[in-house]
This record gives C-alpha cells, structure tokens and sequence, in this order.
C-alpha cells in the first residue's frame, strides 16, 4: 500500500465530509446549557484524551493492533458525540465497525496459527482522514475555548 495512495484516497475522504461541521456549536450549547465554565472544561478534557488516544490508534494501527485501534476509534467516536465534532465522530464510527471486523479476522488468524490481516487501504485512509479531523478540531477548540 504506497502512502501516496493512502494520502489521496485520505484526502478525498476528507472532502466528502464537508456536509457535516467541525464542530456544531448548537449540539454543544445544548449540552452544555450555555455553561462557558462546563464548556471550557469539557473541551479541555476532550482534548487532554483525545490527543493520546489519537497516538495510540496510529501505533495500533501501525502495528497491526486491530484490538486496540478498535479501542481507541471507539473512544475517539463517543467522545466527539459528546462535544457535537461531526466530522471525527462520523469518521471514528466507520472505522470502529471495520475494525471490528479486523478484530475477528485477527483473532481466527491467531486461533488457525495463520498470518494477520493486513490493513485494508480504506482503513488506512480514513485512519489519515481522522487524524486530519482532528487536528482541525483541536485548533478550533482552541478558538472556542478562548471565547468561551
């Protein structure tokens, strides 16, 4: 799998999201009841998980560790619902379905001593789409956190 496949297919994932937000502003006031404080902390806590969480799924990844990749997407996905991030939430959703199915490939594999699945390109890419996703996130936080 080249990574100039990987990146483009990324990319042209990436721009398939344009429909949904960043971050929808209106799903976060209504969590938060308008709360700047509660906010403030909300997305400071997001951030303070997400960003390792993010590092792991890429090692995991890398490594052929659909176990904890599954974990870390699933994280990463319930995690954004709460603070209303569109685009890493239904990205990490895709990917947790695959990866659970990596899971279960993996696991035969090892049961049948045969060798691990491979990283399919799709999950690859969308793997480098969330991460674009996330540090797009992560700036704009910064900015909502500021005014808040």
């Amino acid at each position: 799998m080249a990574a100039e496949d990987v990146r483009a297919s990324a990319d042209e994932i990436y721009a398939e999201l344009a429909d949904k937000k960043v971050v929808n502003v209106g799903v976060m006031s209504a969590l938060f009841g308008g709360n700047s404080k509660l906010t403030r902390d909300a997305l400071a806590m997001f951030v303070q998980v997400a960003q390792p969480t993010a590092a792991k799924m890429t090692s995991a990844l890398a490594a052929g560790n659909f176990d904890e990749f599954h974990r870390s997407v699933h994280q990463l996905k319930g995690s954004a619902g709460y603070i209303g991030a569109e685009r890493v939430q239904a990205l990490a959703l895709t990917l947790q379905t695959e990866s659970a199915e990596l899971k279960k490939a993996a696991a035969a594999a090892r049961e049948g001593g045969a060798e691990p699945p491979v990283t399919p390109h799709g999950v690859a890419a969308r793997a480098q789409a969330l991460l674009r996703c996330l540090n797009e996130l992560f700036a704009e936080l910064e900015v909502i956190q500021a005014a808040a």
